[in-house]
């Protein structure tokens, strides 16, 4: 499972090497900073941050399932936003996740108004400088651009 949150990117999946009254969750991440704003917003109980060099997802938690539901929980009560991607203030973050929206996007373009403006696996570009949160910010996605006031009423 993919989860992407204000806090970061997570690949939980279950351990194949967890023994009996081990947590049976690992919640993986490819930054460390993603798993420590995890476990101190919602899964304080989990293990320590490890990191596993040579690995896809280098840093990973352990938890039970009982708490990675518990936090899974949590997190969809908590949303107080009404444009994901224009809440996050993680600028990092902010850019993969738009690079995921373009990917999704490109793959399934008629669930979209953006979708006759077929992306060809380029991201839209920002116009004007800026981010989505800063004032006058505008995004240009294939051969329109759009404000972020358009953005909002369109639901982005």
């Amino acid at each position: 499972m993919w989860i992407m949150t204000q806090d970061g990117i997570f690949s939980a999946v279950q351990r194949k090497d967890a023994r009996p009254g081990e947590p049976e969750m690992q919640i993986r991440a490819r930054r460390r900073v993603d798993l420590t704003r995890l476990r101190k917003s919602y899964l304080p109980g989990a293990s320590k941050v490890i990191q596993l060099e040579g690995h896809d997802y280098q840093f990973r938690v352990y938890c039970t399932a009982e708490q990675w539901a518990d936090a899974l929980a949590a997190m969809a009560t908590d949303i107080d936003y009404t444009n994901f991607k224009g809440s996050v203030r993680d600028r990092a973050l902010h850019d993969a996740l738009m690079k995921v929206w373009g990917a999704v996007l490109d793959s399934f373009p008629n669930g979209s108004i953006y979708g006759r403006y077929r992306r060809s696996r380029t991201q839209p570009r920002s116009i004007g400088g800026g981010h989505p949160w800063e004032k006058g910010h505008r995004i240009h996605a294939g051969h329109q651009t759009f404000s972020q006031q358009e953005l909002d009423e369109m639901g982005f």
